[in-house]
């Protein structure tokens, strides 16, 4: 079933694509903002790490082609930190685990009321770097994190008129992944090992302008 929902998301990125890139006007703009993730190991791995949720830096541009007066699409590209804080208390103070995506959003915008808009639509991370300053991560697992990760986003926005700008805006994004950050391969007798899968979800909140 999440396979199915996955291709379907990708096929209807595919062809949302040239209608965003072919002709019409545009506008665009830049935000950045905060990521507070959740990751989730499914397994009893993680027992033996209190994890707490981390704050990471949303960083993106965009781009924006209208349809009509109460619908256009956008498109994101930028830079997302996923991961957790490590409370282990073999550790001293907390320890934080950073994994660094470059980040495409395909992004249905829907106006709702005046100055109020929903966006809906697929994400691809790509994985530009990892940071483990907890080291309780072991390389097995370090070494074979997903280099792709497909996801969704659903979001909330409102726009403030600015007239030396354009427009100021505030978003709420909720991103969550489809396919996993990580999935082991290794049979499972290697389960106080290593995590059976580790998934990521996170509330961002961004300001940006736009013109």
């Amino acid at each position: 079933m999440r396979s199915h929902f996955i291709a379907a998301m990708v096929i209807l990125g595919l062809l949302m694509l040239p209608t965003l890139v072919y002709g019409g006007s545009f506008s665009y703009g830049l935000k950045g903002g905060i990521s507070i993730n959740d990751e989730d190991f499914g397994d009893i791995y993680m027992a033996r790490i209190d994890k707490a949720d981390a704050v990471g830096w949303a960083l993106s541009l965009q781009l924006e082609r209208p349809l009509s007066s109460r619908y256009s699409l956008r498109a994101d590209v930028g830079f997302l930190e996923k991961g957790f804080n490590s409370d282990s208390r073999s550790i001293q103070g907390s320890k934080p685990v950073r994994i660094d995506y470059l980040s495409f959003d395909l992004l249905s915008k829907a106006l709702v009321l005046p100055g109020v808009y929903l966006l809906a639509g697929p994400r691809l991370d790509l994985k530009i770097d990892m940071h483990d300053k907890s080291n309780l991560l072991v390389p097995a697992v370090k070494d074979n994190l997903k280099r792709s990760v497909i996801g969704a986003t659903l979001g909330l926005g409102t726009d403030i008129p600015w007239t030396a700008v354009g427009f100021v805006f505030l978003e709420f994004h909720y991103n969550f992944d489809l396919t996993p950050v990580y999935k082991r391969t290794l049979t499972p007798e290697y389960s106080f090992r290593y995590p059976r899968s580790i998934n990521n979800q996170a509330a961002a909140f961004t300001i940006g302008i736009r013109r």
